[in-house]
């Protein structure tokens, strides 16, 4: 897998500290087994596949209201909500959370004139109880509104303890996921294959 950084030129200023704004592109995703050199070479990967989940599993209890949708991308599930109050006043429940899946729940709604999407996104199985950010479930997030609403460009909300603000650019055979971001740690990690 390799992820390469595009940066913006502009700056931002975010509580007394400069933000570069990092367009985070997946350049390619191999699962093939093949050496992540020669995997490069093939073509940027395709949107998520959403798949709508028929009849979703364990809810009783676990949100104040039940969903008005719900759908799966990769292994992740997410739960639609008719107003934005359900994912700003939900309190996680860990046990609750985490019969509903062995991976991520996401939890997600329309949201305000500032905003287009709200959302939260759990992996209490993974050791994560909630997620501060996630790129990943805004891909999927992305798609999903981005066919409700009908918009390609989408301002997104994820509502944790520590907040952050997404844009999402929808196209035809991708999207890109822009943020504010301080670099924390520069690494390289090389992947030998073995036959």
């Amino acid at each position: 897998m390799i992820f390469r950084r595009k940066r913006r030129k502009n700056h931002r200023r975010l509580q007394g500290h400069r933000q570069d704004l990092t367009l985070l592109k997946i350049t390619d995703i191999s699962t093939s087994g093949k050496p992540a050199a020669k995997a490069a070479a093939k073509k940027a990967p395709s949107i998520p596949k959403i798949k709508p989940l028929v009849k979703p599993e364990n809810l009783e209890g676990v949100f104040k209201s039940l969903p008005i949708d719900s759908f799966k991308a990769g292994k992740d599930i997410y739960f639609v909500f008719d107003t934005f109050k359900e994912i700003i006043n939900y309190k996680l429940d860990i046990t609750k959370i985490s019969n509903l899946s062995k991976n991520g729940v996401g939890i997600t709604a329309r949201y305000s004139d500032e905003f287009d999407i709200i959302s939260r996104f759990f992996v209490p199985n993974e050791g994560i109880a909630e997620d501060p950010v996630t790129g990943s479930a805004h891909a999927a997030l992305g798609v999903y509104w981005s066919r409700a609403i009908g918009k390609n460009k989408l301002k997104a909300y994820q509502a944790s303890e520590r907040g952050g603000v997404i844009w999402l650019e929808v196209t035809d055979n991708r999207i890109n996921i822009i943020g504010n971001a301080i670099t924390y740690m520069k690494a390289e990690i090389r992947i030998t294959h073995v036959d």
